[in-house]
């Protein structure tokens, strides 16, 4: 998942609210599998990771959305896998999930946009923990 921001968000307000909701609401995203089965997540506090970057200065915010359909008649739309992927966390070795007890079960990627402005927050989730 990815969403985009028209504006430059401030990354370090980012970070902080995301410690705060993690620690306060949903504390076993940043857990692990435990790699004996059944599977089960440890509470261990192993952590997120968060990759904060910036965009390559020729691409903007309206270059990152080009592939998003917009308007009132845009209708639900399938495109190119990679269209997202500079955006979000790598995916390997996330996906697929293998219930890896090293694999962190969320990952999260900002970027912003220094030509133009703008900020993509991508999220990488492991559904069956969801």
């Amino acid at each position: 998942m990815v969403w985009f921001y028209q504006e430059t968000l401030n990354t370090s307000a980012l970070l902080t609210s995301l410690q705060v909701v993690l620690d306060s609401h949903y504390s076993v995203f940043c857990g692990r599998y435990d790699a004996t089965p059944p599977r089960r997540i440890r509470l261990n506090n192993a952590g997120v990771p968060v990759d904060v970057c910036v965009a390559a200065t020729t691409t903007t915010l309206t270059d990152a959305i080009a592939h998003i359909p917009r308007g009132e008649t845009a209708s639900p739309s399938v495109f190119a896998r990679g269209a997202d992927e500079p955006y979000v966390p790598p995916k390997a070795p996330m996906d697929p999930d293998a219930g890896s007890p090293d694999v962190p079960l969320l990952a999260i990627r900002i970027t912003t946009f220094p030509s133009g402005g703008g900020t993509a927050i991508g999220v990488l989730l492991q559904h069956g923990v969801a």
